[in-house]
Order: structure tokens, then sequence, then C-alpha cells
């Protein structure tokens, strides 16, 4: 979805809209002084997952449930029962301690991917903005960087024989 770690832990399970497969993410960073929200497609895999996650999850009005097992230090939190975002991170870098993965450094660089990713396939930059909350050309080029091979091959496209 290209969500910010913090919103993805702040989803309740009537965010999630299966049979429309969107997501509605709750933002705090578009305006500081209103709680504003954007509504994201989701692909059919994602949806199915999802699915499956909602059968499975402890009950709970979160999409992402806090779980008691973690031994660390928490923070103190915004809403009880949700989540953190310093749990979430615990669990990534736990998942991918043994992986080929290990050296990912943590969920913004699933923004970036998403992004990134979205980019290269042509999908048009308003449906991008509107869907990770873009609203700056300054937003907008901290994610170019991250494919170049694919601006040779865009402008090899264009001027081919």
């Amino acid at each position: 979805t290209g969500a910010r770690r913090s919103e993805l832990c702040r989803l309740h399970e009537r965010d999630v809209n299966l049979q429309d497969s969107t997501v509605t993410i709750h933002e705090r960073k578009r305006s500081k002084s209103t709680r504003t929200t954007r509504v994201v497609p989701l692909s059919a895999k994602l949806s199915g997952v999802l699915l499956h996650w909602l059968k499975l999850k402890p009950e709970s009005e979160f999409l992402f449930p806090e779980v008691h097992d973690c031994l660390r230090d928490r923070k103190e939190q915004d809403q009880e029962g949700v989540m953190q975002p310093d749990e979430a991170s615990h669990h990534l870098t736990n998942v991918l301690a043994t992986s080929e993965w290990e050296k990912l450094r943590g969920w913004h660089v699933f923004r970036h991917s998403f992004i990134s990713n979205c980019a290269t396939q042509g999908v048009d930059q308003r449906f991008i903005d509107s869907w990770v909350g873009h609203q700056t050309d300054e937003q907008r080029r901290r994610y170019r960087h991250l494919f170049p091979d694919s601006q040779k091959l865009a402008i090899d496209s264009v001027f081919s024989s």
C-alpha cells in the first residue's frame, strides 16, 4: 500500500474493505491540526492475505493488535491494544534476522520500494501521490533514485530505431 509503519499500526479492522479491495489510511503527516484519510486500492494478492489474516488474528478492533510476548522496553502508548511502531520494528528485525534480507533497514524501505516499483511500471504519478499521500515535488524526488536503469531504458524506448 505504500503506507508508513505508523499508519499500518493504527489501522482498524473496519478500515479494510475487501469487497471494494481498498484500505482507508488514517494520516497524521498531511495536516497536524486535523485528521485526514486516503483510500488506497489493494492488490488481489494482498486482499487474499488480509482475508486469511482476518480469520486468524486475535480478537481486536485493530488490524494489527498489540502482542505481549515482546521482551523489550515499551514506549507509552497513544492507544491501548494497538501494535506500536517500535513493536512492529522489533518483529520485522526478528523475522529477517537469519534471512538473506537481514540487512534490510527498517519498514520505510517497503514504502520506497512500493513507490519506485509503481513508477517503474508506468503508474500515473497522480495515483502514486494519492496512494502514499505525497503533496510536493520534493517528496516525489526522494523516490526517483531507486531505479536508475529504468531512466536509461525509458529514454532508449522513446528513441529506439
